[in-house]
């Protein structure tokens, strides 16, 4: 919870949640693959995974289809 948060986690949390609005914010404009929005969020493809989990229990539907053309893909947002 926010309110236990110290420190370097409480950092970590505010960067976490920053990136993922960011990444809702990029994919509202178009598909990205996971090497761009890694590349641009500067994190890892896994932690692109997650902020992409974090979003979906927010209640964004994104479709993320595997292979070597997936792409990131926002279907619906609640915002």
């Amino acid at each position: 919870s926010w309110s236990y948060c110290q420190g370097k986690e409480r950092r970590c949390l505010i960067v976490s949640v920053a990136n993922a609005l960011k990444m809702l914010v990029l994919l509202k404009s178009r598909p990205y693959t996971g090497s761009e929005l890694s590349f641009i969020l500067e994190c890892s493809k896994r932690q692109v995974q997650r902020y992409r989990d974090d979003l979906e229990f927010a209640g964004c539907i994104i479709y993320s289809p595997r292979g070597k053309y997936g792409k990131y893909i926002l279907i619906k947002s609640p915002i």
